[in-house]
């Protein structure tokens, strides 16, 4: 039986395959939740990639940081021998962007803040709130280290009130900005 546990802390057991060979010893094979159908040859030498009899994806949304174990038993009577190598490929899917500000806080779902800081660089950032409508920082500027346009569907208004820009661009960084127009106010 080979049977893998995640770093998460839980006993859930994945298992990868069980007594696919009663005589042989070596094998040479991929895991993979998306493989095609079918079963593991006898013997498991031929490099190709297997869907495992519980699906990896019982782990999908844990924290893959940490220590991976990997559980071997052989069952089988004078049986010995090693493994050699072993690895893990770990492919992370994050949550979705939203690059659309409707909500006139600084912070929050749907914020200019939040925003920017999802956002990739080269991003295009929308703001769809009505015209003439203030994004309020109040005191807080933003720093911005990406390269990032923000267009508005409609005039609207960023009103700071703290010390110096309301923006900071870190070096070698653009920023364009299409109908939005920054206001210091007291």
């Amino acid at each position: 039986m080979f049977a893998m546990f995640s770093p998460n802390g839980s006993t859930t057991q994945v298992n990868l395959f069980n007594q696919i060979c009663t005589d042989n010893e070596n094998f040479d094979l991929n895991i993979d939740d998306e493989a095609l159908a079918g079963s593991i040859p006898c013997p498991p030498t031929d490099k190709g990639t297997y869907q495992p009899l519980t699906l990896l994806s019982t782990w999908d949304g844990q924290d893959a940081n940490g220590s991976w174990q990997l559980a071997i038993v052989d069952g089988g009577p004078g049986d010995v021998g090693q493994l050699e190598t072993w690895s893990i490929e770990v492919c992370y899917v994050g949550a979705a962007c939203e690059l659309t500000v409707t909500n006139t806080n600084a912070t929050g779902t749907a914020a200019l803040l939040e925003t920017i800081s999802c956002a990739n660089s080269g991003s295009t950032i929308t703001i769809n709130l009505p015209a003439q409508s203030v994004i309020d920082l109040g005191s807080m500027n933003i720093i911005i280290d990406k390269n990032l346009t923000i267009n508005s569907v409609n005039p609207v208004f960023i009103d700071y009130s703290g010390a110096g820009s309301a923006l900071n661009l870190n070096e070698n960084i653009s920023l364009t900005l299409n109908n939005v127009e920054i206001r210091q106010v007291p």
